[in-house]
């Protein structure tokens, strides 16, 4: 309710229009708001634990700048909660989807879920639940390829 209410002081609808693309930007920012903040703390708690840690001390010793150990050594490890919880983000967005195309009157697969429940469409109900499940499955699938090319330990120990 709040993004409705800046929206309608800066100016942007929120009523849905497939044609006008200013009317995707209010449910993309309410899609992705929590997912943002969310990484954004764990990236922050990471990088802090990474930049405190023995081997970032030996590094300052040893003369590399912070920006540069930042770069070079510590972005990689403060990456791992992105790859972790990103199989949970994209559940999370077929949830939230329901309720933002309700709440933005969207045409799209959450609400077709919603009316085939009222209607008890079993066809359109277990198809859709099906394309839900392979794409988290797929989210799974990309998160561990994310921590093979995070995490060079990750390789070798399949190998």
């Amino acid at each position: 309710m709040v993004l409705i209410f800046i929206g309608r002081i800066i100016g942007l609808p929120y009523l849905f229009d497939a044609n006008d693309f200013s009317t995707y930007i209010l449910p993309g920012i309410a899609l992705s708001l929590g997912s943002i903040i969310v990484y954004i703390k764990y990236i922050r708690t990471e990088l802090n634990r990474e930049l405190n840690s023995v081997h970032a001390k030996f590094a300052y010793l040893k003369g590399l700048t912070k920006s540069r150990f930042v770069w070079k050594h510590a972005l990689k490890p403060a990456l791992f909660p992105i790859a972790t919880f990103f199989p949970a983000v994209i559940f999370g967005s077929f949830i939230g989807s329901i309720f933002i195309e309700q709440i933005f009157f969207i045409p799209g697969s959450g609400a077709t879920l919603l009316q085939a429940i009222q209607t008890k469409d079993y066809n359109v109900i277990l198809f859709l639940i099906i394309i839900f499940a392979m794409l988290t499955i797929l989210s799974y699938a990309t998160r561990d390829i994310l921590y093979e090319a995070i995490d060079p330990r990750v390789r070798r120990r399949g190998k």
